[in-house]
């Protein structure tokens, strides 16, 4: 079972860390299960299950309907007559072998028993396994920050050794195989536990509020890109699901109005120039709204973000009352 979760960690280095974004990410994934199933037709049901039992994460059926899009986008999959059909020679290109872990992975585990031996110190082949696992688990964001060592941890049999194996492995001036493939399950690790945020029984955030900023706003009412706006709104919903309240300042709101109020007249007028519009003004002018059209779109922003969930804070608000995270290297909770 820990071993299959680090897997995860793997699968996204594999991957090239997180793709252009997170719906392309997770169909490395699903390439897997199609390609190792050998899956002519993709039942959406299925998918989700195997998913869940092979990574033990509970994902909606919305969700895979919007990364099996990608697919499509991609000339992976074809939707015909209501169904998915998948090309899976195309498929079996994307997905990443996971043999292909037991090789490095055998090597870190015997050069570190080897290790120990040269100092008459013994552990079980599974206990350092698990500690390593914890270890990547815990200190994945100190490696790859470089700041990680042993001196808080001395007391720590296992941690002393542990942390000198893994310090003179990077100190080796002809660059080392061992530690760059544990700094790259660590930053693997940092990338899929953002990847992997939903189902299951995740933590509650009960009380904490959320402020939203204007490009995300973009994005949820969409003049953005289809993968970008299903990526924020699954975002609002599991925060929502998780005890947040999703919230917008009104003169961010209002900073949103003021650029698609500007951008209606550009995308309008007879001078428009491509070069100089701004995404807003390119969404209108593309889209071929009329102007009742474009005005219609602009005075219900308020009513999409309220569906979504989202609340709109009204007056002056004093923000030396609360706390706020923007500085996401140091974290408020």
């Amino acid at each position: 079972m820990e071993r299959e979760k680090i897997l995860k960690s793997y699968a996204v280095i594999q991957a090239g860390l997180i793709g252009e974004n997170m719906l392309e990410s997770y169909f490395q994934y699903f390439a897997n299960i199609i390609y190792e199933n050998q899956y002519e037709y993709i039942d959406e049901e299925k998918l989700k299950n195997d998913f869940e039992e092979k990574y033990f994460i509970v994902l909606p059926l919305t969700f895979i309907r919007q990364v099996l899009s990608t697919g499509i986008k991609n000339n992976l999959i074809v939707y015909h007559k209501g169904r998915y059909e998948a090309n899976l020679l195309k498929i079996g290109n994307l997905r990443f072998d996971e043999e292909n872990f037991k090789k490095p992975w055998s090597l870190l585990i015997s050069s570190f028993t080897e290790d120990l031996n040269k100092q008459n110190v013994r552990f079980e082949v599974d206990f350092i396994e698990n500690s390593i696992i914890d270890f990547i688990n815990e200190q994945d964001h100190h490696v790859i920050l470089n700041n990680f060592g042993n001196e808080e941890l001395s007391d720590n049999k296992f941690s002393y050794y542990w942390y000198k194996f893994l310090l003179d492995e990077q100190k080796k001036p002809e660059g080392s195989e061992i530690y760059n493939f544990v700094s790259g399950l660590c930053a693997g690790n940092l990338v899929k536990n953002a990847l992997f945020f939903t189902g299951g029984k995740g933590n509650r955030y009960d009380g904490l509020n959320v402020y939203l900023d204007s490009p995300m706003i973009f994005a949820l009412i969409g003049i953005d890109t289809n993968a970008r706006e299903g990526s924020y709104k699954l975002l609002v919903e599991e925060m929502i699901n998780a005890g947040c309240k999703v919230m917008i300042f009104d003169h961010n709101l209002e900073e949103v109005l003021g650029i698609l109020n500007g951008a209606a007249g550009w995308a309008l007028g007879d001078n428009y120039d491509m070069s100089k519009a701004n995404n807003a003004a390119k969404y209108f002018h593309d889209s071929g709204m009329k102007r009742y059209e474009i005005f219609d779109f602009i005075d219900n922003v308020e009513t999409k973000l309220n569906m979504l969930g989202i609340t709109i804070l009204n007056g002056v608000y004093n923000k030396n009352e609360n706390k706020f995270q923007e500085d996401v290297s140091i974290p408020l909770i």
